[in-house]
């Protein structure tokens, strides 16, 4: 079990330009800790179980983005060399987790087989409980 007073997140709203704001969520420092040792341990897991998909990199040690963008140049300039018609298309995913379904996420980690259990069960609770307040 999480403790529910450990996600206490603190939502500080920044300027981000003149006409809105961004929030910045502040969590405890031992649910950051405790966050960074389940990413890892899910990571390694991951890995282990050859579930992760080799391309990625984003959120995980390696590859670094450098790799991701010299995987893209090599696939243009093979695909350049040989006269292949070639189309990129780039997405910013960076707020995706502000808005996932965490049913849908977790119904998706039980049906690949990824995580199951109690480990699933915790996992649920993690990303359920937790309450917030604004600082002003």
């Amino acid at each position: 079990m999480f403790p529910s007073h450990f996600k206490h997140a603190q939502i500080i709203p920044l300027l981000n330009d003149l006409n809105s704001y961004r929030p910045i969520y502040n969590l405890s420092l031992i649910s950051k800790v405790l966050e960074k040792n389940v990413s890892c341990c899910l990571n390694v897991h991951l890995n282990c179980n050859h579930q992760s998909n080799v391309f990625q990199s984003a959120y995980k040690q390696f590859p670094a983005t450098e790799t991701a963008l010299l995987k893209v140049h090599s696939d243009i300039s093979l695909n350049m060399d040989t006269g292949k018609l070639t189309a990129v298309t780039l997405l910013d995913l960076s707020a995706a987790f502000d808005t996932i379904d965490y049913s849908i996420l977790l119904d998706s980690l039980s049906d690949w087989n990824v995580i199951s259990g109690t480990a699933l069960t915790w996992i649920l609770l993690f990303l359920i409980i937790g309450f917030q307040s604004i600082q002003i």
